[in-house]
């Protein structure tokens, strides 16, 4: 990971587990979802709005990304 300064913490629609992505950033699709990229040579992964239960997106520093993040 390259620089993860972004830390998402998510669940999905009836989902009870928290998900956790660490980002070097994130785009509004335009389409309802965001895109998170790991970093700038990956394929980014595509989160639907629609799907969420819940979204917090926060600054994080590369050791709080590695300790929410395996």
């Amino acid at each position: 990971m390259e620089n993860p300064n972004l830390l998402l913490r998510f669940t999905r629609a009836h989902g009870a587990e928290i998900q956790v992505r660490a980002a070097s950033r994130i785009r509004v699709d335009g389409l309802g979802g965001l895109l998170v990229y790991e970093d700038e040579n990956a394929e980014p992964e595509r989160l639907c709005l629609a799907e969420l239960e819940y979204l917090s997106i926060d600054r994080a520093t590369t050791s709080s990304a590695r300790r929410w993040v395996n």
